[in-house]
């Protein structure tokens, strides 16, 4: 046998041991990876996106503003469990959606209109130390109607995808507000989506900080 193909053959097989390795040795015991959290994350977070997830012991979450996490919610009687979305109310806070501008005890969250396609028209929101894009389908009713307020009750937080309208959320009465409690995972960053609509490949995207980034182009 050629002695170069053993040579090429024993370093690809080694390779791939170590390359594994390499990937997840930054990895603490209590993170893990996701695939997709479905679409109700867009533009955010795609349902071809690979995440990099910190798990947390129930009753132990403490809630902070845009974290992207991941609980159990009785819908309809029923519990769904891993439903994912963003924390944009916590306990005693107002929110209000007015045509699709987010308001939290009256202060606005939406920034500003930052592109559009065809279909879409992207916001950014941002808190003190956290931006992020959330898309409207350009004929949701969502950026015409104004909504009653809610008001977060004790122990519980008000989430909201950020591809708005297709969320099942807290705007869903069936859905409701999300017990602190249910709690047991927090997105840390988009790892990679090899898929994109525009044919780029995305590596390492923050769900927490946008900076300069377009929703809709391939690079983060």
């Amino acid at each position: 046998m050629n002695s170069k193909f053993v040579r090429l053959a024993m370093t690809l097989l080694t390779s791939i041991p170590l390359w594994l390795c390499l990937l997840f040795v930054h990895f603490k015991s209590n993170e893990t990876v996701r695939k997709g959290v479905g679409e109700s994350m867009a533009p955010t977070i795609k349902n071809t996106s690979f995440t990099k997830d910190q798990m947390i012991d129930r009753g132990t979450y403490l809630p902070k503003y845009g974290d992207v996490v991941a609980y159990q919610v009785v819908v309809d009687e029923q519990e769904i469990e891993g439903n994912t979305k963003r924390v944009v109310g916590l306990p005693g806070d107002t929110v209000l959606l007015d045509k699709g501008k987010l308001f939290i005890n009256g202060n606005p969250v939406f920034d500003k209109v930052v592109g559009e396609n065809d279909t879409y028209v992207f916001f950014r929101e941002k808190f003190e130390d956290v931006e992020y894009h959330v898309q409207y389908r350009k004929d949701s009713p969502l950026l015409m109607n104004s909504y009653p307020e809610w008001l977060v009750p004790e122990n519980h937080l008000f989430t909201l995808g950020d591809n708005r309208g297709y969320a099942l959320d807290s705007m869903d009465p069936n859905h409701g507000y999300v017990p602190i409690d249910g709690v047991y995972l927090k997105t840390k960053e988009v790892l990679f989506n090899l898929v994109s609509a525009e044919g780029g490949r995305q590596f390492k995207c923050s769900v927490y900080s946008v900076t300069e980034n377009t929703p809709y182009t391939s690079r983060c």
